[in-house]
């Protein structure tokens, strides 16, 4: 590393630490600042500062008490100094947090609200390097809390959490790194078992499980739209359509993926109200909604008939696809028994979802509810699981009475069912003499040959529909 000009001690002397944050306060303090100069002082400080915090203890203990933790605070909130300067400032802080290994040390960096001021400045978006620093020095400083250092933190009398907040608002942000950073926050929080902060996730959590479902289920419509507009072949060409569509749906798969990764997350969060509430916000904003789009659908021929509406096939594929891929990738039992009561559930009056759509005369529609019931039998979604928890407390702390229903009434129940889907004739081939192979696993690809694929049908499709009005 450059050397600070003007330094004449060995690197990782006390004296030279000395001379290090001289420059850095007279700076701060004369507000006349050489970037470079700056930058390049804080830069080597921070180095010896980390081979100090191991190897030489009265260095680091003599930068604290040079009360050097107040003074990069000023750095970084002074509305006026320069973002490069605040940049340095930060990224000396997250240096320090990410290679400290004194507990006495890390306590110092965290105490007297030095950080929560830090954490509570304003950041433009548009300054990318400076909101890039500040997203990871929330990750770095999320990393080092536990039961010990959340203290400096949160505010028990005004529970007060700036990190938590912070990190909560950057949850829908549309930048992935920082989507990313921000949930990994949220899920450091949320692991901690300490009382205070128990009762804080108690509402805090049902905020984040509210703006986690409405992204997604933003991101499904979104996702829905870009494929409509991809296979209205009547305002674009083919080539156009291959171009203009590809990456914007794979991309749009991917968010919605990643999101289901940070559901199961959510659900292990280990805290007995998280579960319950979870599963009550995504049945209520996601699943209801998306099994919604599967309900009486409109068209009796195929979507990609030149005389037919598009939109609403596309919108009850794209359910169909969101449905097989969350199935194959969720962890959680509690989702589990949901997608089986919303799919399977069948009445005297009303057909399941699954034995509706197997009637439907779309070709698209029919693929996808294949490939989803694929999905199930490999999950083993059809099977017959046991309920979550077993007898053990609901939410309101009572006992579970589970012996009303017997398992071989669910059993029964569950075979009727599937013998009435299977039963209905929905092939749009003649019947073969010849008994289908069995199934095979189901594999789960990637976004991007599931997109192609996808693409590929709707080309195939436009050449040659599969049905005719």
């Amino acid at each position: 590393m450059k050397r600070v000009s003007g330094s004449k001690y060995k690197k990782f002397s006390q004296e030279n630490a000395d001379y290090l944050c001289q420059e850095v306060q007279r700076m701060e303090e004369s507000q006349v600042f050489y970037p470079g100069a700056f930058v390049e002082a804080l830069r080597e400080l921070t180095e010896v500062l980390i081979w100090s915090d191991k190897n030489a203890e009265s260095v680091f203990d003599n930068f604290l008490e040079r009360s050097m933790m107040s003074t990069l605070e000023r750095v970084v909130t002074n509305a006026e100094f320069p973002s490069a300067v605040k940049v340095q400032a930060i990224q000396c802080i997250t240096m320090m947090l990410q290679n400290l290994t004194r507990k006495s040390s890390i306590y110092f960096v965290c105490s007297n609200n030095h950080l929560n001021r830090i954490i509570s400045i304003f950041i433009d978006d548009n300054d990318e390097e400076l909101f890039s620093i500040y997203v990871s020095f929330l990750k770095s400083l999320a990393l080092r809390l536990n039961e010990d250092t959340v203290q400096f933190f949160f505010e028990r009398e005004t529970r007060a959490f700036p990190l938590f907040d912070r990190a909560s608002k950057l949850l829908a942000a549309p930048d992935p790194m920082v989507r990313a950073a921000a949930r990994q926050v949220v899920i450091s929080v949320a692991q901690l078992n300490e009382p205070a902060i128990k009762n804080f996730l108690r509402d805090a959590l049902q905020e984040v499980f509210k703006l986690i479902s409405t992204l997604l289920w933003s991101q499904i419509k979104n996702l829905a739209e870009a494929a409509a507009e991809y296979g209205n072949v009547e305002r674009h060409n083919a080539n156009e359509l291959h171009l203009m569509g590809i990456s914007t749906l794979s991309d749009r798969l991917e968010d919605i993926v990643d999101d289901m990764f940070y559901i199961n997350d959510l659900f292990l969060v280990p805290h007995d109200f998280a579960p319950f509430c979870l599963e009550c916000v995504l049945e209520e904003v996601v699943i209801q909604p998306l099994l919604m789009l599967l309900e009486d659908l409109p068209c009796d021929i195929c979507c990609f008939s030149t005389n037919s509406s598009f939109t609403p096939c596309v919108s009850a594929s794209v359910a169909l696809s969101v449905l097989t891929r969350w199935i194959l990738l969720n962890k959680s039992e509690r989702l589990q028994r949901l997608f089986k009561e919303g799919l399977l559930n069948s009445s005297a009056s009303h057909d399941g979802v699954m034995k509706r759509l197997l009637k439907s005369e779309c070709a698209e529609v029919l693929s996808g509810v294949v490939v989803l019931l694929k999905a199930m039998l490999t999950s083993g979604l059809l099977e017959n699981e046991k309920k979550e928890g077993g007898n053990g407390p609901t939410p309101d702390g009572d006992e579970t009475d589970n012996e009303d229903i017997s398992e071989e009434a669910l059993d029964e129940k569950e075979m009727h069912v599937m013998t009435d889907i299977f039963n209905v004739n929905w092939s749009i081939e003649p019947e073969h003499e010849d008994s289908f192979p069995p199934l095979q696993p189901l594999s789960i690809i990637s976004c991007e040959i599931f997109i192609g694929r996808m693409s590929q049908q709707v080309e195939n499709a436009v050449r040659c529909p599969w049905f005719h009005g």
